[in-house]
């Protein structure tokens, strides 16, 4: 067998999205390659990449800058470390197709630099604003014609799909009313719908003003051939003439990613996929598509270097699909591919399983029944049930699957908790888990988006505008959980919510919190001198936007309005009638969060928790204004590292439990009280 085709691979590069605070940090350490590309990145830029912190990210021209950087080193650094690679393909999604480009030779690093900096600019700069929203679990064929439902209901909007990113997984672009729109719409027929915090609407018409600045820009570069086969993401196929790479790479602003078909070009290729940058989007993507498809995603080719030659070698002598724990390192992917499996007959599933136990029992040195607790076997028994029974498992069923399955022997779990702000829904949490399982360290969080009625999932229930009823309700749907470690995390009126339910589970005599974190939320007192019951729904939503209490884009449209109003008017009644009594003493570990910028309940208003609540109290400020949440980078890892300490025994835990409870019936003068 020839030594270079034993060591051909394709590559890909994600694209914007991935990014991250401190992204490349580590890869610059390992390899003299990578730390080239970066300080070459720093004298072009006048700024290193390495050096770019959240408000850096706020902007589309550093976040694709930033991207193009790691990409290409990772690229630099693998070569550097695999020296006789022999790459047949390339492509990326979005932004990652310039990545590819330059990877290939069609552009040399600097002008690429420059490249992304016009992109990134024209884009942020478009007067177009919009928004998108990503659908897992949907059919193109289903939402193509809600789309032009909402459009033929309101002339002058736009709304189409604009990445067809695999069979499950499609992104929506449109005006920002048209998004709202399509976000209560898709509930029906899509497992998750996710609002991105993108705030135009990439790969649509809506970027044809920003296309036609970029191509002007285009028009003058010089673009060489590329020295592989690489993709467009316009068409989906390979470019031919190199000359018409400028045109697709222009139309690619607001013309839609067509992923899927990319992908399907890679896997029939049978080469083995690297995916080169941050996270692991499209190689989970890739496996998704393909359980025997062999994939890794690496962010440092160094450290990694073990599980690239593993990758690699799987051409010496094995069969495409064949599993072995030896070669098989990337736990993590491989459950993935199990997953996949759920779609092949009973003989495969089972094979799958007994993959997923051999590569469990070998990378923890453990016998695999030995890797879970009781509750953890119970539910993976369950999960593999439903596989062999032919079910195909829900997008959020799969999450629990998957982390049930990375649960390390002897981890503590902690079961989060989150409730919404007025007039939102659990949807504002749905990437929650994936951040979460992203930071490996214990414990070990598992996200539960609690739905108030009315709402999302419950859009056919009854709004509720009695605190007592909803906490009641909440209690009965959720009681299994407050029998282990959990922790409660509201924003707004959620963080009321939140409060009033860990003092309705001290009065059920049930286990307290490991600990409460309220945002953006004031004390029950406060909330008493903000009422706003009996005024008119003027002067209602003039309060609301005084104290910037809802996003802008539902006061600019009349549809949204008439929708959200009997929602945000009922949210408001439950917290004028939240009444908590000051006699009750709470002892778990809260933590008051908002944002600098937080209108609506500034550092000030929730420093007020410290001498409300009569347990320990953290006082946080995150930047950003009152709905810092969806923007604060810091945010996870900050509810993680508060529940660090809690990843002990279980007997340790129960033993500290005990102690709640027994310093719940102490007089408050005898209370311990933090106030760092």
């Amino acid at each position: 067998m020839n030594y270079q085709h034993k060591r051909s691979v394709s590559l890909v590069f994600p694209g914007q999205g991935s990014q991250y605070v401190g992204m490349g940090r580590s890869l610059y350490q390992s390899s003299s390659a990578a730390k080239a590309v970066f300080d070459e990145a720093q004298i072009h830029l006048g700024i290193s990449p390495l050096s770019f912190d959240a408000k850096h990210y706020q902007n589309t021209a550093y976040i694709q800058q930033a991207l193009l950087t790691i990409e290409y080193a990772c690229y630099r650094a693998l070569l550097e470390a695999v020296p006789h690679l022999h790459v047949r393909m390339m492509a990326g999604h979005s932004l990652g197709e310039i990545s590819a480009l330059l990877c290939s030779g069609v552009l040399s690093f600097p002008a690429a630099l420059d490249l992304v900096q016009q992109r990134g600019q024209i884009m942020q700069n478009t007067k177009k604003q919009g928004g998108m929203l990503a659908l897992i679990g949907a059919e193109a064929s289903e939402i193509a014609p809600i789309c032009q439902h909402i459009m033929n209901e309101n002339p002058g909007l736009y709304l189409g799909i604009s990445a067809f990113n695999s069979c499950q997984q499609l992104v929506l672009s449109g005006d920002t009313q048209a998004i709202a729109l399509a976000e209560s719409a898709c509930q029906s027929c899509a497992d998750n719908v996710v609002r991105l915090s993108n705030p135009l609407a990439f790969h649509s018409p809506l970027m044809a003003e920003a296309e036609q600045q970029f191509g002007a820009y285009v028009r003058q570069q010089a673009f060489a051939a590329p020295s592989c086969e690489v993709f467009s993401n316009v068409t989906g196929e390979a470019y031919g003439e190199h000359g018409r790479i400028k045109e697709l790479i222009v139309a690619q602003v607001s013309a839609p990613v067509r992923w899927q078909h990319i992908m399907d070009s890679l896997l029939a290729a049978k080469h083995p996929i690297i995916e080169l940058g941050p996270k692991n989007t499209l190689s989970r993507l890739l496996q998704a598509e393909d359980e025997h498809a062999r994939v890794l995603a690496t962010e440092n080719p160094v450290r990694d270097i073990e599980s690239i030659h593993n990758l690699i070698g799987m051409n010496q002598g094995t069969q495409t699909g064949d599993v072995h724990p030896h070669k098989t390192l990337d736990v993590r992917g491989f459950i993935e591919r199990t997953l996949a499996s759920t779609r092949n007959d009973t003989h495969h599933k089972m094979e799958a399983y007994q993959a997923t136990k051999a590569c469990l029992s070998y990378v923890r040195g453990l016998a695999a029944e030995q890797c879970f607790e009781e509750a953890a076997q119970k539910a993976l028994s369950k999960y593999f049930q439903k596989a062999l029974d032919y079910k195909e498992l829900t997008t959020q069923a799969k999450q629990e699957y998957l982390s049930t399955l990375l649960c390390k022997a002897g981890q503590q779990t902690i079961s989060l908790l989150c409730f919404a702000y007025a007039g939102g829904s659990s949807q504002i949490y749905a990437q929650w888990q994936r951040y979460f399982d992203m930071l490996r360290e214990e414990p070990t969080i598992k996200v539960i988006a609690v739905e108030y009625p009315g709402r999302g999932k419950k859009s056919k229930d009854a709004l509720e505008v009695d605190v007592q009823a909803l906490i009641q309700t909440i209690y009965a749907e959720h009681s299994d959980v407050f029998n282990g470690a959990y922790a409660l995390f509201g924003h707004s009126l959620g963080g009321a919510v939140a409060y009033q339910l860990a003092s309705y589970l001290a009065q059920q005599n049930r286990r307290a919190p490991e600990a409460v974190f309220v945002s953006s939320c004031p004390t029950p007192d406060e909330y008493q001198n903000r009422s706003l019951l009996g005024v008119d729904d003027q002067d209602f939503l003039a309060n609301l936007k005084a104290l910037n209490g809802i996003p802008q884009y539902v006061y600019e449209s009349d549809d949204l309005m008439s929708y959200y109003l009997p929602i945000l008017k009922s949210d408001i009644t439950l917290l004028s009638n939240w009444k908590h009594s000051a006699d009750q003493i709470l002892n778990f570990p809260l933590h008051a969060l908002t944002g600098a910028e937080d209108a609506f309940a500034d550092l000030a208003l929730v420093s007020a928790w410290r001498t409300y609540h009569r347990g320990p109290v953290h006082v946080r400020s995150f930047s950003g204004d009152h709905f810092y949440l969806h923007e604060a980078d810091d945010l996870i890892p900050y509810i993680k590292t508060s529940l660090a300490e809690l990843a002990k025994p279980a007997d340790n835990l129960s033993h500290r439990n005990q102690a709640h409870s027994k310093q719940s019936l102490q007089p408050a003068s005898e209370l311990s009280h933090e106030t760092p």
